[in-house]
């Protein structure tokens, strides 16, 4: 067994094999003629004589040409039926033209970047240059002058940028949404930012920046902002925060109801915390909110019948059940939306 290969799926061993190198090229051959699932790796450690066959879920892969006896297996002619529709990207894949390789299986690799560095001795070939990195990464300008460092905070920070999330934001309902006031298309540009159409949905703002002394205020990372730039709306975005609630139906014809709760109801809190809403029980359009207010007053049936009065009647005592602001969240309401869920119970937004 010692002079054997030894397999491994997903980290485990699962048997030895005489000639380890011949089967990684049986295998990899097997997966480009689609005999199993593209998403498949297999990487052949030669200093250990160690087969790895990775299938397991959360493994970062990406695509690469493949290149066999010097020449990359995607022609130009590939590239003019993907052009006129005749081919598609899963066309490639399937006929083993591109595959995904995880960073294990890339160790055994060598990759050309372009048709013109392709020798026999490589293996695969890049797609393009801007397929070395992720799109984010790729929407870092001058990315070749940065710290590697200094890379991944800036990919970190594309991610979180504001923008326009949707054309039809107003109109939408989410837990949680940012929107950029004032957004504006880039002026430095990656190749990456046109190939996304990034111009079309913008998420950056272009400030003038100035690196100099300013009257001994200069510190490590500190900003001196223009008082006028921000009061025109520099930098500002909105957050929107979405709460709802439920007319729910209980057993017995008992329901919940969106109303103001009255000092009869178990949990009332007082009057200044139901000081915004309506008749209807919903707080009025564009009201400035404050922590602990309520915005959807909303009263629920007791968990357990009273005991009877002494006229032979149940009293019901309502309970409080009203949808407050969230700690730390004071803001304006924008929209309030009234309409009915699958179950035909009320909903409030």
């Amino acid at each position: 067994m010692a002079s054997q290969g030894k397999v491994y799926i997903n980290g485990r061993l699962i048997g030895f094999y005489p000639n380890p190198e011949k089967l990684t090229r049986d295998l990899i051959r097997a997966r480009r003629e689609g005999k199993f699932k593209s998403q498949v790796n297999i990487a052949f450690h030669d200093d250990t004589q160690e087969i790895y066959i990775n299938t397991d879920a959360g493994r970062v892969q990406r695509p690469l040409i493949v290149v066999e006896n010097g020449k990359p297996a995607v022609t130009q002619q590939h590239i003019q039926q993907v052009q006129e529709g005749k081919l598609s990207w899963n066309d490639l894949i399937e006929q083993g033209f591109i595959e995904y390789v995880d960073a294990e299986e890339e160790e055994n690799l060598l990759v050309a970047m372009n048709a013109e560095n392709v020798t026999k001795n490589h293996s695969h070939m890049e797609i393009h240059g801007t397929a070395l990195l992720s799109v984010v990464s790729g929407m870092i300008p001058y990315l070749p002058h940065d710290l590697a460092g200094k890379s991944l905070h800036g990919a970190k920070m594309l991610k979180q940028a504001q923008g326009i999330g949707a054309i039809n934001q107003r109109l939408r309902t989410d837990t949680e949404s940012f929107l950029l006031n004032y957004p504006q298309k880039n002026l430095i540009k990656t190749k990456v930012m046109d190939l996304i159409e990034l111009d079309k949905r913008p998420q950056v703002q272009n400030m003038v920046v100035a690196i100099l002394p300013y009257r001994g205020f200069n510190m490590l990372d500190a900003v001196v902002l223009n008082k006028g730039a921000v009061e025109r709306g520099m930098a500002r975005s909105f957050y929107y925060r979405n709460y709802e609630s439920f007319e729910n139906r209980y057993p017995g014809g008992q329901r919940d109801r969106f109303e103001i709760p009255t000092e009869e109801t178990v949990g009332y809190l007082g009057e200044e915390f139901y000081a915004n809403l309506g008749e209807d029980g919903l707080v009025e359009l564009e009201t400035i909110v404050k922590e602990k207010e309520i915005l959807i007053g909303k009263t629920s049936p007791p968990r357990f019948l009273e005991e009877i009065n002494e006229f032979g009647v149940v009293k019901e005592t309502r309970r409080e059940s009203s949808i407050t602001i969230r700690k730390g969240k004071p803001g304006t309401v924008d929209t309030v939306l009234v309409t009915e869920d699958d179950s035909g119970n009320k909903l409030a937004k």
